[in-house]
């Protein structure tokens, strides 16, 4: 990956963890608490080490942020084909992943599951496909783009995503 394109992955995730940051403040205010959150992510407890995730390929990394991907990862989640799946640590704790999807029907099944699985979603604009369930540990953020037909699914471990923040110097 091209320098440009590593910085361009880090400011998009430093960018997602101040969104959940926000949205969860509004959340709180706005919603009710989540049924159920996520533990883990595909058997890896958030917080785990580096060293105790197999398989792991250095993406990206900038300061204490690194970012892998897996190799044999199976790219399907929720029974969508994924076009990629990064692991974000911090400090060598895991504490992120971005799920990379296309195609509004992809959307529209994840988004389907999130909403049984965790319950109503935070959804500030009506018009925007941007969702945000906020956990008492772990923030999701399900978002689509019509025009580039591309989608994300964010995780974020708040323990260790609001030690990011901090650093960042943001609220």
């Amino acid at each position: 990956m091209a320098s440009g394109g590593r910085k361009g992955l880090i400011l998009m995730i430093l960018a997602c963890v101040l969104l959940v940051g926000l949205g969860g403040l509004a959340v709180v205010l706005n919603s009710p608490p989540v049924p159920k959150e996520f533990d883990r992510f595909r058997g890896i407890p958030w917080g785990a080490s580096v060293g105790e995730v197999p398989g792991v390929k250095l993406l990206a990394e900038d300061g204490d942020l690194t970012f892998y991907v897996r190799d044999g990862d199976q790219l399907s989640f929720e029974d969508v084909e994924v076009n990629n799946i990064v692991y974000g640590f911090h400090k060598g704790h895991f504490y992120n992943v971005i799920i990379y999807y296309r195609t509004a029907d992809a959307f529209s099944k994840i988004k389907e599951r999130f909403y049984q699985q965790l319950g109503n979603a935070y959804h500030p604009v009506q018009s925007e496909k941007r969702y945000f369930w906020d956990g008492d540990k772990v923030g999701v953020l399900l978002t689509f783009d019509d025009p580039s037909d591309e989608g994300r699914v964010s995780f974020l471990f708040k323990p260790v995503a609001n030690e990011v923040v901090a650093k960042e110097g943001r609220p």
